[in-house]
């Protein structure tokens, strides 16, 4: 493994739990629709795959939700039933934390524009630990397609051999080492300890 200068991690299921029931519970309880019709409408179609890949902007997909959804909610309200999805994972971030300060330590993950605008007032934890962060839905690619791992190669301007990616997904992970990344499959907080003490040296 070449030196490793950034260190990037995926938000669902890493630095932050992935709870997508909570979500659906919390969209059901506020349109009074069933979680399945939520579901079908905005994951089993295709459009919270496009969202990610910024086929739609955030002024957009509001609208289509809205429209989905059969109810009218400010932005903000679907913001805050959205995010709901992700609790932090308190133990990551302080292995992030704990990262030296040479190290660039960053977020790069598939996920849509409403998010990315949620991060700040909803996840502070998540926008003040990472940077960059680097979302799908501005990249217009997601993992683990080779034009996002090129996309943010580019946005860092550091070379693949250069960057680790620690992802609970081995799909993700088998695809940035075949990219020229190195890559980490996260299993647990303790056991990435150890991997990141061998993967910086």
């Amino acid at each position: 493994m070449k030196a490793i200068e950034v260190v990037l991690f995926d938000l669902g299921d890493v630095a932050c739990h992935f709870v997508p029931d909570r979500r659906l519970a919390a969209l059901a309880l506020r349109t009074g629709l069933r979680e399945e019709a939520i579901h079908e409408a905005l994951w089993e179609s295709s459009f919270s795959e496009r969202a990610d890949r910024s086929e739609f902007s955030s002024a957009e997909m509001y609208v289509e939700i809205r429209a989905r959804l059969g109810v009218e909610m400010p932005p903000e309200e679907i913001r805050s039933l959205w995010v709901q999805a992700f609790r932090v994972n308190a133990e990551v971030l302080d292995i992030v934390r704990s990262i030296p300060n040479k190290y660039t330590t960053g977020l790069l993950t598939n996920n849509p524009p409403i998010l990315l605008e949620a991060l700040a007032d909803h996840l502070p934890e998540i926008s003040e630990t990472f940077n960059p962060i680097l979302f799908s839905c501005e990249l217009g690619a997601t993992k683990p397609d080779v034009e996002l791992f090129d996309a943010a190669a580019r946005k860092l301007a550091v070379d693949p051999e250069h960057i680790v990616l620690i992802d609970d997904s081995e799909r993700n992970v088998t695809a940035a080492r075949r990219h020229g990344w190195n890559a980490i499959r996260f299993l647990s907080a303790e056991r990435l300890v150890r991997d990141l003490e061998l993967a910086l040296g």
